[in-house]
């Protein structure tokens, strides 16, 4: 089993419903999407729409079918620990949706660990969107984080 990043990969794209501001107000420190894909839990993608960050998503294009088994999701904003973790929205439920189709829905408990989406069977894939159902609200800030995302796939045939 391989993980997908976005460094792996060079003809996959990734969009987002919306973009956050900078938590330090630095506009060129933005959480964007393809912050999601980089490996590194202390960045990540912020979904700045009004609201708590229902109905929010992201999506990674990879440019090709991956023989995708499972996506990895680390729900909210790492970068500065519990404090970050609580003091941001994160997700409550979440939805996996594989080239335009709702595969896997699933309740994520609040907690800074990983969520694992499993796909029923091992499927090709090019486009993986993760949508935010639900949302718990943070304490201070109304931006949903997530703080990183890795798909698990085999290698084709």
């Amino acid at each position: 089993m391989l993980a997908l990043l976005l460094s792996t990969v060079a003809l996959a794209k990734v969009t987002a419903s919306s973009t956050g501001e900078s938590p330090d107000g630095d506009k060129n420190n933005k959480p964007k999407p393809e912050l999601a894909f980089d490996g590194i839990l202390s960045t990540g993608w912020g979904d700045g729409a009004m609201g708590h960050g229902a109905g929010s998503w992201i999506e990674l294009d990879t440019g090709s079918n991956v023989n995708l088994e499972s996506v990895s999701v680390w729900p909210g904003n790492l970068s500065k620990g519990a404090r970050s973790f609580r003091e941001y929205d994160r997700p409550r439920v979440l939805r996996l949706v594989v080239d335009g189709k709702a595969v896997v829905e699933q309740k994520v408990d609040d907690k800074m660990q990983r969520v694992d989406l499993d796909l029923p069977a091992a499927a090709p894939a090019r486009k993986v969107r993760i949508e935010i159902v639900e949302a718990i609200e943070g304490y201070v800030y109304a931006d949903l984080y997530i703080a990183e995302i890795a798909l698990n796939y085999t290698k084709g045939d």
